[in-house]
């Protein structure tokens, strides 16, 4: 007869599993060493080494010397018999249950602890065995380093060993104010000062009342920060966020802000260019005057990182507006405007500056503007609005220029092409040369040039 190997495999593995049934005990003794015995015979079945590691620290607690009253020994041993009941493994069910006895032990709790979280297994073994086994695991980590969930690259820790255990259809673990905190790619983000409850069997945090800085940023804590007021977190991530925020930036409003935040936890940046935490404002109608000398900002607010971002939408867009003499000259209008201490710029602004009744206009620019030199620059950029040339109509003249530079204390722009353009020419076009033609070729480019009576 031929040989099969997977047959002769497969008659392995039933055998070993028919013996290990045979095995196992149909319940353990109440009595103390016996129980010892009968749980430690029954976990060898599966991994003699483990468990001889794993008891021999057990057996110091349990008789050598005790460390559960009579009450919660009775407990214990009704517990590993309804696992019994539910033919739960040696591996990892009943190791789980054990490492989750000796760290309440060790963490010195007291009874009540004990008889809730025993309550709650009590509850939890109704359903399936992964779910119960993960719970214990869960617990063991909060009895043992207060850390509610933990992964190969995430971890997420209480401040605090101060915690409830409760049960409303599933059980949850009440949190009094402590600072939640998630250590991922050698960061972490904390929200500090927060009270609520963890959901263990969602690995789901949902909490209120905390408070979120951006001191990973670099920023001062006293005066950028954000005030949470509900947040649902999930512990298998390192993002998590709120849409129900209040933030403060002392630096640019006098009173908070509504709106949503989120943060992540990147690998390897520097708090320079950190782009986390992350606010942004339901208003996107907020005025800050002089955001820089002779310059006032109007539009919606975003802190990303270290970053302040002037921020609009298509229908609604941001704009920066520049005086000089303290009347209008210049207006910048764009979706995006990045705000740092010593320049402002923006990807794809739209611009008009102002002369008397005329102005030169361009739809869509690179802007930046540059502190210590109070020096402006819009340069055209590949996309919509590339082929357009600046408008000027105070000159009647088209401006097909790659840049307009002003130093906005001189009475002078400068118009210039950039290097590394090959043979390109400056070219200003009398608005005599406009036709019908020219026009309508430019319509798709969805802007139109400002008219004049």
């Amino acid at each position: 007869m031929k040989f099969n190997k997977t047959y002769f495999f497969f008659l392995i593995l039933l055998l070993n599993s028919f013996t290990s049934m045979a095995q196992a005990p149909k319940s353990f003794s109440s009595e103390p060493e016996a129980f010892f015995n009968e749980l430690k015979g029954y976990m060898e079945l599966t991994n003699k080494k483990e468990t001889e590691k794993l008891m021999d620290k057990f057996e110091l607690m349990w008789i050598k010397t005790p460390k559960f009253t009579g009450e919660q020994m009775r407990t214990i041993v009704a517990t590993a018999n309804d696992m019994l009941k539910k033919r739960m493994k040696p591996y990892p069910d009943f190791s789980n249950y054990v490492i989750a006895l000796m760290a309440f032990s060790e963490s010195g709790r007291n009874l009540d602890m004990f008889l809730n979280w025993h309550n709650s297994l009590d509850k939890v073994i109704s359903g399936s065995t992964k779910r119960y086994s993960n719970y214990i695991e869960d617990v063991a980590g909060l009895f043992a380093s207060n850390t509610l969930y933990e992964s190969s690259s995430t971890k997420w820790v209480a401040s605090t060993g101060d915690f409830l255990f409760e049960f409303d259809t599933v059980p949850r673990i009440k949190f009094p104010k402590m600072d939640l905190t998630c250590y991922a790619k050698e960061d972490s983000s904390v929200i500090s000062g927060v009270s609520g409850y963890y959901y263990p069997l969602s690995k789901t945090f949902v909490g209120k009342g905390g408070k979120l800085f951006w001191t990973r940023a670099g920023l001062n804590s006293a005066t950028t920060y954000a005030d949470i007021l509900s947040v649902s977190v999930d512990l298998t991530s390192t993002e998590w966020g709120t849409d129900s925020a209040v933030f403060y930036s002392k630096q640019y409003f006098k009173e908070p802000l509504r709106g949503k935040v989120l943060d992540k936890i990147l690998a390897n940046v520097s708090s320079e260019k950190a782009t986390y935490p992350r606010f942004s404002s339901y208003d996107l109608n907020l005025g800050i005057k002089e955001i820089v000398k002779d310059a006032d900002y109007v539009g919606g607010f975003s802190q990303h990182g270290s970053k302040m971002i002037g921020s609009g939408t298509k229908e609604q867009k941001a704009s920066l507006t520049f005086k000089r003499d303290k009347k209008l000259f210049l207006v910048v209008s764009s979706m995006s405007f990045v705000v740092r201490p010593d320049r402002i710029s923006s990807d794809n602004a739209s611009f008009v500056c102002y002369h008397d009744q005329d102005s030169i206009y361009h739809p869509s620019v690179a802007m930046k503007y540059i502190s210590k030199d109070r020096e402006l620059s819009f340069i055209r950029t590949s996309g919509v609005g590339v082929s357009m040339p600046f408008f000027n109509s105070f000159h009647q003249m088209d401006m097909y220029v790659d840049a307009i530079y002003w130093k906005i204390d001189d009475p002078i722009m400068e118009l210039k092409m950039l290097s590394g353009q090959g043979e390109s020419k400056m070219v200003l076009e009398s608005g005599n040369l406009y036709t019908d033609e020219r026009y309508q070729n430019s319509r798709h480019l969805r802007c139109e040039p400002i008219i004049y009576d």
